[in-house]
């Protein structure tokens, strides 16, 4: 077969091959000797360059294929054909109303997170929410000693009396203002609203719920009023029930009572007094 004609590389070609020989080029290793060490320096620069792999393997046909396969593929290092276009807000707006379709996909900076995500948005069976379910929002929620008690049908109050602790002041407000939320995504139209009682109480907020009554405290709060004892023991074994009262308190409040009883005596008029005219 007849030899290719040998093709003069260009700069960028000659730096790319310089690169590819500086990594893959032998180096032998330093002799101990030192009179050799200095024997080989003195070597001419044209008898080490004549002995250079570089220079012996020029005429070699792979490298030749080398070096014409780096020229063909030169063009081809920084073209923006496959680079992804990316535009910007004028750009997307004139594409839209201009009905070209994009062809790519782009995503949202500010996605909006639904925050009911994996929570039953259908109404309960018993009412908006069965006790169930609502136990374990409140602990999803991070409420502590969640506790329920069974109200009597007698009562007609409800069927469930639900008390939880808050850590801070700003969980009970979060969590009462999230279950207003909820409650309104679940109910029926013939479910009435639901009101935050103590809304502007820090320490104690109830939610009646229809079916259930829910009550969040704080923890001195809900220690110092105990309404589990007076709902499951009942009033007559309440000790806050039956707790003597302040004697100071109940003088101010008779004295208080007695003044407002006190009328001004009905006086007459005497024959020495003139009424002004």
């Amino acid at each position: 077969s007849k030899a290719l004609p040998p093709i003069e590389p260009d700069d960028d070609t000659r730096s790319l091959l310089n690169d590819i020989w500086r990594d893959f080029e032998y180096v032998p290793p330093k002799s101990s000797n030192s009179k050799e060490d200095v024997k080989s320096s003195k070597t001419p620069l044209a008898a080490q360059t004549s002995q250079s792999p570089k220079q012996e393997s020029r005429d070699d046909p792979k490298v030749r294929d080398l070096i014409y396969s780096a020229q063909f593929n030169a063009k081809k290092l920084y073209s923006d054909e496959d680079a992804t276009v990316i535009l910007d807000i004028l750009e997307k707006q004139q594409a839209a109303q201009s009905g070209i379709k994009e062809e790519f996909e782009y995503y949202p900076e500010n996605m909006k997170v639904d925050e009911f995500e994996g929570l039953n948005l259908t109404r309960g069976l018993t009412g908006v929410f069965d006790i169930e379910e609502l136990v374990e929002v409140l602990r999803a929620e991070k409420l502590t000693d969640i506790a329920v008690v069974t109200v009597p049908e007698d009562k007609v109050y409800c069927d469930y009396l639900v008390m939880a602790t808050a850590v801070s002041r700003r969980q009970s407000k979060a969590v009462s203002e999230f279950l207003k939320k909820l409650y309104k995504r679940k109910k029926d139209a013939s479910d009435p609203a639901l009101f935050i009682e103590g809304d502007e109480c820090p320490n104690w907020k109830a939610l009646d719920m229809g079916n259930i009554v829910l009550h969040i405290f704080m923890p001195d709060t809900r220690s110092q009023y105990d309404l589990e004892t007076l709902w499951t023991v009942g009033g007559s074994y309440d000790d806050l029930t039956h707790a003597k009262d302040d004697p100071v308190f109940d003088m101010l409040q008779e004295q208080i009572q007695l003044l407002e009883n006190m009328k001004p005596l009905a006086t007459s008029p005497t024959e020495d007094m003139v009424p002004c005219t």
